[in-house]
């Protein structure tokens, strides 16, 4: 495999890894990662809470950040929130 397919490839796993930890259809599976992680190495449940701390703060500085540059109202994105939050 060449370099460039290596590095899409890795990219494209990272950039799925994170869309899929924001959906909530993780959290019932936390547990299993939990105990496969510490199988694999006595402080894997920590590098994965780690892990899954840094990509939602992440996350949530770049929403954050993007919103003020944008010079989005705090007032209407909490209204459009919960009107979606109310349709879904």
């Amino acid at each position: 495999m060449s370099g460039l397919s290596v590095f899409a490839t890795t990219g494209t796993a990272l950039l799925a890894g994170a869309l899929s930890v924001l959906s909530p259809c993780v959290l019932p599976l936390l547990p299993l990662l939990f105990l496969g992680a510490r199988d694999t190495h006595p402080l894997g449940a920590l590098f994965l809470t780690a892990g899954l701390a840094l990509s939602f703060t992440a996350s949530g500085l770049v929403v954050a950040t993007l919103g003020l540059s944008l010079g989005l109202d705090d007032t209407a994105f909490q209204s459009v929130s919960a009107a979606l939050f109310i349709a879904v």
